[in-house]
């Protein structure tokens, strides 16, 4: 029997199906998709806040910049 963490890679990557991974894991499907949903919601969030640091770190370069213009 193999854990939910050791089949998540295969799943995400579409090596294996819902159904191979809970037979693997000895987990119903529905557990199965709501890890897969968990997941998708917590990579995005991360993606999310990624975005978000690189556009607030412009938003102060282009303040600096202005700044220093308006001397």
């Amino acid at each position: 029997m193999n854990s939910l963490a050791s089949v998540m890679p295969r799943l995400l990557n579409k090596q294996i199906s819902v159904s191979q991974a809970a037979a693997h894991t000895k987990l119903s499907k529905r557990e199965i998709y709501k890890a897969l949903r968990m997941h998708d919601q917590s990579s995005s969030r991360g993606t999310l806040l990624k975005r978000r640091q690189q556009l607030l770190k412009q938003l102060n370069d282009v303040d600096i910049a202005l700044a220093h213009h308006h001397r």
